[in-house]
């Protein structure tokens, strides 16, 4: 709703914002759009609140009013349908305490320990709590038996119950908003009963709950408790949507100490510490968290700068209000923001104000001096905004020229490596071709080395052929020399008979000449050395004979 209610301290009830609001209010139509106004009811009013689209209000003596639309019979007047325009008694067996409005439900609990809590409206969702979710819609009270309520508080389609023996949840659990684990394994996702929430807390005389569109709260021991959908951080837990889509169960909302009230508006939440400061976060894109800036996700608790001590809160879907005592007094202090506000805007218009309002109470000199003024700053401002395009155009000059600069140094720098490659490529072939000229002239010296090796080898070939071919002639020669030589020992000392046993033999050999010269003699024992001595000399005489012929024939 963006209607906001609040109960004065002597009873009265006031309204502000669009919403449903008395038939004496609305100057046409069944919504109107009020600014601070006064709401007169039959009793003094100690508890309001304000849904979807209907109100209800908890009087001194304990009676309920509500008025407004009543589509699915959330007035309570026992009928459906329609719209109230003033506000009606709701017949209820005892005196309420407190009462909370959802989207198209009430729910109400008594000032009696003992006494049920007592629901109407919408019951599809199960949001009534009381088993029946064959029906659309009930429309006179219905008693829950859940005795020791606290508070109570009303989301679209779902409830929550502070009581003394814990915090109950029930409706539809769509992204965990019952805060029961996995919703998937409700029927149809829905407790048409109310279900404990485990927060392993054992004192809950000081708790508050509320809840939000797709999310509930839960302040207990000083702690908050957040479950449901995260869509916009609205849980407070420092993960965004995409970390965290939704949380099943309670989780402790972290740096959130002396927490005292906590309050749900569509996306984003509020919470009061015991020293009277406001925290808020979750969705901010129409100024609702009151933090000065339009943010669309605030994913973890922030402080409200609103001065004094707040002591009560309360959100509507897109705004919040803060009930604070100043220094002295006290006062309501609004802190609804819309998405088209801008601050800045604002106090330019203020200032603009004011400067218009200080013109014209002065005289028309001191006016046209002050256009005089405006006039030069205009001039002054006009030369600096073109000597700013000069500067700007002498800069893209520059940065052309710099450009150009760039390129050729480039260019040049290109062509040093080209020249460079080109005289490491130089070098390489030179240093190749040396290598290549080496590499040939040692193969040159090698074959050359080969050829006179191979000429050494032929001449030592020819030189052993030649000797070879000398000692085969002089052999011959020896064999020619040694046959008459024979003969003529054998005639100039014939052997005579000598017996074989007396026989000695002996072997014969010239010097290095005749080398090649052997002959076997058997001489008897007695005349072996005179034979032989006269053979020699014949020898001798022989050599020498050959030798003058050769000396001759050369």
């Amino acid at each position: 709703s963006a209607l906001t209610l609040a109960a004065g301290a002597g009873g009265g009830l006031y309204a502000w914002g669009s919403g449903p609001v008395p038939q004496q209010l609305a100057a046409r139509g069944r919504v109107a759009r009020v600014g601070f106004t006064r709401i007169t009811l039959p009793e003094p009013v100690v508890v309001a609140s304000a849904g979807s689209a209907h109100c209800a209000v908890v009087t001194r003596d304990g009676a309920v009013y509500a008025w407004g639309d009543n589509g699915s019979g959330q007035v309570g007047a026992g009928t459906g349908g329609g719209h109230f325009d003033v506000p009606t008694r709701i017949a209820l067996p005892a005196s309420a305490a407190g009462v909370a409005c959802g989207d198209a439900h009430t729910v109400v609990h008594m000032r009696g320990t003992d006494d049920p809590l007592y629901l109407w409206g919408a019951s599809k969702a199960g949001q009534l709590g009381c088993g029946k979710t064959e029906e659309q819609f009930i429309s006179s009270p219905v008693a829950l038996d859940l005795p020791g309520v606290i508070t109570v508080a009303c989301g679209i389609h779902h409830s929550l119950a502070a009581t003394s023996r814990g915090v109950f949840a029930w409706g539809f659990g769509g992204s965990g908003r019952l805060g029961v684990g996995d919703f998937s394994k409700l029927p149809c996702g829905i407790s048409v009963g109310p279900m404990l929430l485990d927060l392993l807390v054992s004192d809950f005389s000081k708790c508050s709950v509320a809840c939000g569109n797709q999310h509930s709260l839960v302040a207990v021991g000083g702690q908050v408790f957040s479950f449901g959908c995260n869509s916009h951080g609205q849980l407070g837990l420092n993960k965004s949507a995409k970390t965290l889509p939704s949380m099943q169960s309670p989780a402790l909302i972290v740096g959130l100490e002396h927490a005292h009230v906590v309050s749900a508006g569509t996306n984003f939440s509020v919470c009061i510490t015991a020293d009277g400061r406001v925290f808020s976060w979750g969705w901010g894109e129409q100024g609702q968290l009151g933090t000065g800036e339009e943010s669309r996700a605030c994913i973890s608790p922030v402080l409200v700068g609103c001065g004094g001590h707040a002591e009560a809160v309360a959100c509507g879907s897109c705004h919040l209000s803060v009930l604070w005592r100043p220094a002295a007094g006290r006062a309501v202090a609004t802190l609804q923001r819309r998405y088209n506000d801008d601050r800045k805007q604002r106090a330019e218009m203020v200032a603009a104000a004011r400067e218009l309002a200080a013109m014209a109470a002065e005289d028309e000199a001191g006016q046209a001096r002050r256009r005089e003024q405006r006039k030069v700053a205009v001039e002054a401002w006009g030369r600096q905004q073109q000597e700013l395009r000069e500067s700007r155009a002498m800069e893209r000059e520059d940065g052309r020229g710099r450009a150009w600069l760039d390129w050729v140094e480039s260019m040049a720098q290109a062509a040093s490596r080209r020249f460079s490659r080109q005289q490491e490529e130089d070098a390489a072939r030179q240093a190749a071709e040396a290598a290549a000229a080496a590499a040939a002239a040692a193969a040159q010296e090698a074959a050359d080395r080969a050829a006179r090796l191979e000429a050494e080898r032929q001449e030592a070939a020819r030189r052993a052929m030649a000797q070879a071919e000398q000692r085969e002639r002089l052999a011959m020669e020896a064999a020619d020399v040694a046959a008459p030589l024979d003969e003529e020992v054998e005639a100039a000392a014939p052997f005579g008979e000598v017996d074989p046993g007396e026989a000695e033999f002996y072997s014969t050999a010239g010097g290095s000449e005749r080398s090649s010269v052997s002959r076997e003699v058997v001489v008897p024992r007695h005349q072996g050395p005179q034979n032989l001595k006269r053979r020699e000399e014949v020898w001798k005489q022989r050599r020498q004979q050959q030798s003058s012929q050769g000396d001759t024939d050369a």
